[in-house]
């Protein structure tokens, strides 16, 4: 047996980073093939769980979902009514309102028998002071003086009428004809008061159809702000003022 000879030029040394590269490559290899071969093997146990060769029964008596329909309450239509009006022409217009209160002064202040003849049934409200003669406003020379009115003597007449008709219309209750059921057509409201030498109104009077509707009256006439009194002769006087209105109910 020959003994082994070492060749000094075959040198093996550097085929060592070689071997130990391919070895390397050979052990990721051998992983890789065991992890894939145990992942199917799992998922070929998951998938047998989950068959089943049980059969499937389905209940016929589910009761099915139905949705409630929202139904529309029907609209009644509205059925409006005719409210009887009550008219005034000389108010300012006022929107929106289904009543107003009508006056027409000629009518009554010509009618001056029927005037004297409803102030004898007046109902005053408190005492009456007739130790001085009171003056009637028609003949006063100085007329009171609403508060707001300018001019001259005839100015301020006319705006005292003025004011003292605007001021009845605004506070009238227009409701209260339908409350007491009067019947269409003209109703006159004659109302009666004294403006005293301070510029109060006091002695207040009124004669109506109805006794609510005169109660109204005196109501509005108590609303009335204080005047600048009348005057005859440079002297303040108490001076009597006569307002014939009429309501009309349409």
């Amino acid at each position: 047996m020959q003994p082994f000879k070492k060749h000094p030029k075959k040198q093996l040394e550097k085929f060592s980073t070689i071997f130990m590269q391919l070895a390397l490559v050979f052990v990721l290899f051998t992983t890789y093939v065991i992890i894939e071969h145990t992942s199917e093997q799992k998922l070929a146990l998951a998938e047998t769980l989950y068959q089943t060769t049980d059969p499937i029964y389905i209940e016929d008596n589910i009761l099915p979902v139905v949705k409630e329909k929202k139904v529309k309450k029907a609209i009644a239509p509205k059925i409006s009514k005719k409210a009887k009006k009550t008219v005034l022409h000389t108010i300012e217009k006022v929107p929106d309102i289904t009543k107003i209160i009508e006056t027409d002064l000629p009518d009554l202040v010509g009618e001056d028998t029927k005037i004297d003849n409803a102030l004898n049934h007046f109902n005053p409200i408190g005492p009456i002071d007739s130790t001085e003669e009171d003056v009637p406003f028609i003949v006063i020379e100085d007329a009171p003086v609403f508060p707001g009115c300018k001019g001259n003597k005839k100015e301020l007449k006319m705006c005292f009428n003025k004011k003292i008709q605007k001021h009845f219309a605004r506070k009238f209750d227009t409701d209260l004809p339908d409350e007491l059921g009067l019947s269409s057509g003209g109703k006159s409201v004659i109302m009666l008061f004294v403006i005293d030498k301070t510029g109060n109104i006091v002695n207040i009077q009124a004669k109506a159809p109805h006794p609510k509707l005169q109660k109204e009256a005196i109501r509005i006439m108590k609303l009335l702000p204080k005047m600048k009194p009348g005057m005859q002769r440079g002297n303040p006087v108490k001076v009597t003022y006569t307002l014939p209105m009429k309501v009309v109910v349409k």
